[in-house]
This record gives structure tokens, sequence and C-alpha cells, in this order.
């Protein structure tokens, strides 16, 4: 194994965690040496930053996006108001 699981961010109540023989590449040697705390925040904390950027955040419409839906909106209830 290289990369621990994702889910091992779910283990709040991990105390001991054992890696000193495996070619683990994330998380870093250095966050395992500070314990299983350490490693499951890391967890945590990485798939948060995917999360985020997994999804950018939506651009709102512009004006004229917002002017033309109001007249659409307008005729097509003045539309069918005449049917």
């Amino acid at each position: 194994i290289r990369v621990l699981p994702n889910c091992f961010r779910l283990l709040l109540k991990l105390r001991v965690f054992r890696a000193d023989e495996t070619p683990l590449e994330v998380p870093p040697r250095e966050v395992i040496k500070l314990g299983a705390q350490a490693v499951v925040e890391f967890m945590a904390d990485l798939v948060a930053k995917r999360d985020t950027k997994a999804s950018p955040p939506k651009k709102e419409k512009g004006f004229w996006f917002r002017i033309c839906s109001i007249c659409w909106s307008f005729r097509t209830a003045n539309t069918d108001d005449n049917m």
C-alpha cells in the first residue's frame, strides 16, 4: 500500500498506527511519526482539500441574463393568459 484510503479520516478513535516498514507515500513519514491521531487529521484535511478543488464555485449569472429571464417569464405569463 502506497496511499491510505480516504476512509481513514473516519477512524476518530484510532490510537495505534504502525507503518514503520511500509512504503507509504500518503501520508508522509513526518506525519506518521506524529502518531495515529495526526494520520487521521492529515487524511481528513486531504479529503477536505480535494472536495473543495473538485467543486469550483458557481459563477453568478450576469446582468443581461437576469433582465432577459425577467422579460421571458413576463412574456410567457402573458401568452398563457391569452389562451
